[in-house]
């Protein structure tokens, strides 16, 4: 029971996260093995009281966060950046492409006019045409 609230928890920890994966992971065990102090030596509490004993979430984070070098946070944030502006411009290609993949499948009436121009100066008729036969 104890693990499935924890992993809750966690993940509203996780979310106020700005910083690298193998942080975040570090982070986990060390908060996970405080957890696991904590209720080794006070084994009748419940999960709000080790709730209360690590912090909101959100102060959990800001303070592993405020541990960190600025560089790492400030690295993962422009890498986050830069992940976001390359799935929008992929989100864009595949809009540009499907809207034209439906105009190319619109019906397209195509008319075509056939003209023939007829000169009739100096036309000269060969004389066999009229000779009767």
């Amino acid at each position: 029971m104890f693990h499935e609230e924890f992993k809750r928890y966690w993940k509203k920890v996780e979310q106020n996260l700005t910083c690298s994966r193998v942080s975040r992971k570090k982070f986990y065990r060390q908060t996970l093995e405080a957890a696991d102090r904590f209720l080794a030596e006070q084994p009748e509490v419940n999960f709000a009281q080790v709730e209360e004993f690590l912090g909101s979430p959100q102060e959990l984070a800001q303070s592993y966060l405020d541990t960190l070098p600025l560089k790492e946070i400030s690295t993962f944030r422009r890498r986050w950046q830069w992940r976001l502006i390359a799935a929008i411009a992929v989100i864009l290609l595949l809009l540009c492409v499907v809207i034209g993949v439906c105009f190319m499948k619109r019906d397209v009436v195509v008319i075509s006019v056939e003209t023939g121009i007829i000169d009739e100066g100096n036309i000269s008729v060969p004389e066999s045409l009229y000779a009767e036969e």
